[in-house]
């Protein structure tokens, strides 16, 4: 059995800073950061958007061969397949209910389907960690019940990264239209959202991420993204002792 891929994830509402925080724990010789991860199949190898080192999902060679080692580990899978399993366990609409009742049915008797997702995307992390010849894979992919299902994953190490960031900068930022632009990473067009909708939004992301992070607690740590970017030396080392990880070279170049 190969050893346990420790994972990063970082959970919460969009526009909190996650693309920040994902940089800078990148910032370590044992650690690879992969955004959000999530969007991979369907994003990435299906809708062929553009990589952040500026290729084609499909052209990008880290991805190609992530890609590759994935489905040597899991034969039998295939990225729309992958991407069908997402849609019924993993992605939500509105408050989620169905999805939440689901995973917690297949706590006490998972289906195949379920085994396969399960199985799929252990695979995935340890497809990454080979590929990218590091111990610790980031993943800020902040939907909440992603990071529910990790747990599940016997084969990862898991640590939680709960990133809160001031309700009216997060309504603020959702409020402005951002028009597509492939080469910044704006791969399509994004409408402004109300303020009541985002701040709704906002409390139903971050309380179910507490919740979920109540359930590891010596794993998990909640971080304000204010507090982050006022005194990133102190939350570096937070983070350090959580996510068993010396970030000291890190702060220190952060002074």
């Amino acid at each position: 059995m190969s050893e346990a891929v420790r994972v990063i994830y970082i959970m919460g509402a969009g526009r909190s800073g996650s693309t920040l925080l994902d940089t800078v724990l990148a910032n370590h010789p044992d650690v690879v950061g992969v955004g959000e991860l999530v969007n991979l199949h369907s994003a990435g190898w299906t809708s062929n958007e553009v990589c952040a080192c500026g290729q084609l999902g499909t052209e990008c060679s880290f991805w190609t061969r992530v890609r590759e080692a994935w489905q040597q580990r899991v034969p039998q899978a295939t990225v729309d397949g992958y991407v069908a399993l997402q849609k019924r366990i993993e992605f939500y609409s509105g408050l989620g209910l169905l999805q939440i009742a689901r995973m917690l049915r297949q706590r006490i008797s998972p289906t195949s389907e379920f085994q396969n997702y399960l199985e799929q995307t252990e695979a995935l992390y340890q497809a990454i960690a080979e590929v990218s010849g590091k111990s610790v894979v980031v993943d800020s992919s902040k939907h909440p019940l992603r990071g529910a299902l990790l747990a599940h994953l016997k084969g990862i190490d898991l640590r939680l990264v709960h990133l809160v960031r001031d309700a009216r900068a997060v309504t603020w930022s959702r409020k402005k239209a951002l028009e597509a632009n492939k080469p910044s990473g704006v791969q399509t067009a994004i409408k402004p959202r109300s303020a009541w909708y985002s701040v709704a939004y906002w409390a139903f992301v971050n309380v179910l991420s507490l919740i979920i992070c109540l359930f590891r607690c010596r794993q998990s740590l909640r971080v304000r993204y204010e507090d982050f970017v006022a005194e990133p030396q102190v939350q570096l080392e937070r983070l350090g002792r959580v996510c068993g990880l010396d970030y000291s070279a890190t702060a220190q170049a952060l002074l």
